[in-house]
């Protein structure tokens, strides 16, 4: 985990909402990276519960902000957006705020619907990680 590329994320939560608590989110972060990078290496995808049960948490808006913490870091190292690999459990493609994340990053590959961006997506993190 780049730590600069974290305390600039960290800072750009800080006064939301969320303002979440430096070591509890450093923490969830790095259980959470080694999980992404694997399954954005092998194709594979992680549903959001499974995902906060494995970092040991629960509550749905924290992992909005571990997940958007991890593709604003991976967006500061120039890599494509890591949490696209944790999905809705019924549609199996990532959440509403993840396509609103990506917009903000400005990372939109080609493709005009949602399944079609992330499968795009999903190619460029097999090629990054894979």
């Amino acid at each position: 985990m780049n730590e600069e590329h974290f305390e600039q994320v960290l800072q750009f939560y800080q006064g939301t909402d969320y303002n979440p608590r430096r070591e509890t989110l450093r923490r969830r972060v790095e259980d959470a990276y080694p999980i992404l990078k694997q399954k954005a290496g092998d194709r594979e995808l992680i549903e959001y519960k499974t995902l906060a049960d494995q970092i040991h948490t629960d509550k749905q808006r924290y992992m909005s902000v571990v997940l958007g913490t991890i593709s604003r870091m991976e967006d500061k190292a120039g890599r494509p957006p890591l949490s696209a690999v944790v999905v809705n459990k019924d549609q199996q493609i990532p959440s509403d705020r993840f396509f609103t994340l990506i917009d903000q990053l400005q990372y939109s590959p080609e493709g005009g619907t949602k399944e079609s961006i992330f499968e795009n997506i999903r190619d460029d993190l097999a090629a990054e990680w894979g």
